[in-house]
């Protein structure tokens, strides 16, 4: 069977057909340009801006700051927070009354903000709109949403920080407070005030009991008697001091922690660092009228010339 599109009777189709082909390309590329008007295509400008991730609030997850960071871009919360700030219901012709009023408002949003990561682990964030200042303005807020919202993330967590800590800190100062009430009545009982050095004074003592009268004697055996009562006694007393000193060592650092969790916890910072701030655009970004023109041209044409074809064919 001869081939409809033979490059030799492709041609002579062409210039046979050559004006009924050229009608069709000029009016499609008439209605393309029509209906890709503003009467039909409501033109959307572009605003872009990108940003660093500066701090980690990241609790227990593994993901990077950057990473960490679109996950706040993309949170529904912020979605409906710029939704209800610059009333997108109105600006995507959505009625309130709706009953998917969200759903599809919110799927309109996703459409059109774009919010990627570079390859520089910056994110990119493009809305577009149909007036050029709206879409600046959400591109700055979106920024500030996320920023006070991450913000507002930071603080809670060090807050629970604090207050775990500042709970432990309670229970660790009481078990010190009941240690201290505990070696202060022993020392009483006892008479011991400082082990260590008390059983170096006393060690001295007998010592020099020994060189001078002999072990026998009777100042020896005092001393020594003096010596053993104070290491039966004084072992508990050690233990209970250096369980104290462990004690206010742990407090020590868990009350620095705890300052430092609570001033965390209202800490004043920016999570995103502008390194390009958005614009009013100056020209619009979709529809692309000429692109769309030209395919439609196209498209035209290879339609016209397959029917033209067909036609062709059975007539011969």
């Amino acid at each position: 069977m001869e081939n409809y599109f033979d490059n030799r009777r492709l041609l002579q189709l062409l210039l046979k057909w050559k004006l009924h082909l050229g009608i069709i390309a000029v009016v499609a590329a008439v209605l393309a340009a029509i209906f890709t008007g503003p009467t039909f295509i409501h033109p959307k400008f572009r605003s872009t801006a990108k940003v660093y991730p500066m701090l980690d609030v990241r609790t227990f997850s593994d993901e990077s700051e950057t990473e960490q960071m679109l996950e706040f871009f993309n949170s529904t919360d912020l979605k409906r927070r710029m939704v209800e700030t610059f009333d997108l219901g109105e600006a995507y012709r959505v009625s309130k009354d709706y009953p998917y009023f969200w759903s599809t408002v919110l799927d309109r949003y996703d459409k059109n903000v774009d919010i990627r990561k570079t390859e520089y682990q910056a994110v990119e964030i493009s809305i577009l709109d149909e007036e050029p200042q709206r879409a600046s303005d959400m591109v700055d807020s979106l920024i500030s949403f996320c920023d006070s919202k991450m913000l507002h993330v930071y603080r809670q967590r060090y807050r629970e920080y604090a207050e775990t800590s500042g709970m432990e800190l309670k229970n660790l100062v009481h078990q010190r407070d009941s240690l201290v009430k505990d070696l202060t009545q022993y020392s009483k009982k006892t008479g011991l005030l400082d082990y260590l050095e008390q059983v170096k004074e006393v060690t001295r003592g007998y010592m020099a009991a020994v060189v001078k009268g002999g072990v026998s004697s009777p100042s020896s055996r005092e001393v020594k008697k003096d010596l053993e009562n104070l290491g039966q006694k004084g072992i508990h007393f050690w233990q209970m001091s250096e369980e104290l000193e462990g004690r206010n060592t742990e407090i020590d650092s868990l009350r620095t922690y705890h300052h430092w969790a609570l001033s965390q916890s209202n800490k004043q910072a920016r999570f995103a660092r502008v390194v390009q701030k958005p614009f009013p655009a100056d020209r619009k970004y979709w529809p692309k009228r000429t692109l769309i023109v030209l395919l439609s041209v196209l498209f035209a044409l290879l339609i016209g010339t397959v029917v033209i074809a067909v036609v062709d064919r059975k007539k011969s």
